[in-house]
């Protein structure tokens, strides 16, 4: 059984959004997501954070990782985090945008592409509970992984299903990126953005704003 089959396992039976505790005598793929996670991240940095969205996706699928989307609640924790990533881990940005700040950090002589989204979020459900498709509805912290309870199906069926539609221009762009990697969009999903985009309203300046978490 391989890490999506056993994420399906798991979460078939539960609520929405589900959660695993870290049991390292049981060791499942859990267990495998938050050890492996912690000992590249959370093990080095004391400030509170998450992480969430497509590097866990990618993780799962066993697709390259391209970066690692921060996440925090509030300002103070924000700038905490960036303080010790500076210190701890070498952090430098390249980019800073309306929703992150983008750079790299060194471990191990390595380095790793990190986004420090800008927005804040209670917590790691309140987090995914905004992503637009539930093949990304993932997240993790330094003991727990929290995930949509059919995100390993949509994942391994490589299905798109929506799961909130805060940006749907932009998911649109990101639907299309899904696409070109063998993903597939159903009738039902194209028309829930498709009135999404209806409902918009076109004089909104934030209208074609990138969604926060790529």
């Amino acid at each position: 059984m391989d890490l999506l089959d056993e994420v399906f396992e798991q979460s078939i039976k539960s609520d929405k959004f589900s959660i695993h505790e870290f049991n390292s005598k049981k060791m499942p793929v859990g267990d495998q997501i938050i050890y492996d996670f912690d000992r590249l991240f959370f093990s080095k940095i004391k400030t509170k954070f998450w992480i969430a969205g497509g590097a866990i996706t990618s993780f799962l699928s066993g697709d390259k990782i391209n970066d690692y989307d921060f996440f925090v609640h509030d300002k103070k924790n924000l700038i905490k985090l960036i303080y010790e990533l500076r210190n701890k881990l070498k952090f430098k940005h390249y980019m800073i945008t309306k929703q992150a700040i983008k750079g790299r950090v060194v471990i191990d002589n390595k380095e790793y592409k990190i986004d420090i989204v800008k927005r804040l979020f209670d917590n790691p459900i309140k987090t995914i509970e905004k992503f637009d498709f539930t093949i990304t509805c993932f997240a993790v912290n330094k003991d727990t992984f929290f995930y949509h309870k059919t995100a390993s199906f949509d994942l391994l069926r490589k299905r798109l299903v929506v799961n909130n539609m805060p940006y749907p221009i932009d998911s649109i762009r990101r639907m299309q990126k899904y696409i070109e990697r063998g993903y597939r969009a159903c009738n039902g999903t194209i028309m829930e953005i498709v009135i999404a985009v209806r409902e918009l309203n076109p004089e909104d300046v934030g209208l074609v704003e990138f969604y926060p978490v790529d």
